[in-house]
C-alpha cells in the first residue's frame, strides 16, 4: 500500500519528491492559483492541519479524483503531471496505471 505523508512544515519540493517515488510522476502545487515555489511549506500553500498526516493512496482512483480528494481533504491544490511538468490531458487514467507503466525504466515518462 502506498501512503502519502503530509506535514505543514514540509516543503513543496519534498512533496514533489514523495509523489515521484510513490506514483512515478511529478506534481505541480498551486498557491492561490499560481505555481508554488519549491521552498514554500505546505502550510503556505493552504494545508490544514498541525501534525503529520498519513494518507493511504487508493490506486483505483483516477488522476482527477485523487487531485480533488487531496484538495478537499487537505486544502492543497495540486496537479499530477509528466516529467516535462505539463499536466496530464487524460485525467481518467487510474493511479495504478501511472506506476505500472514506469517500473521498467526509471528515466521513462508517464504517458497520458
Amino acid at each position: 500500500m502506498r501512503i502519502l505523508k503530509l506535514h505543514p512544515l514540509m516543503t513543496v519540493s519534498l512533496l514533489q519528491m514523495q509523489v515521484r517515488q510513490l506514483l512515478h510522476c511529478n506534481v505541480v502545487v498551486y498557491h492561490t492559483s499560481q505555481l508554488a515555489y519549491a521552498w514554500e511549506t505546505l502550510r503556505d500553500t493552504g494545508f490544514e492541519g498541525d501534525e503529520m498526516t498519513e494518507y493511504p493512496i487508493d490506486e483505483t482512483m483516477s488522476v482527477r479524483e485523487f487531485e480533488m480528494m487531496i484538495e478537499d481533504r487537505f486544502n492543497i491544490s495540486l496537479e499530477l503531471s509528466n516529467q516535462r511538468e505539463s499536466p496530464f490531458s487524460n485525467k481518467s487514467l487510474k493511479l495504478y496505471q501511472l506506476t505500472a507503466g514506469n517500473t521498467s525504466s526509471p528515466g521513462r515518462e508517464c504517458r497520458a
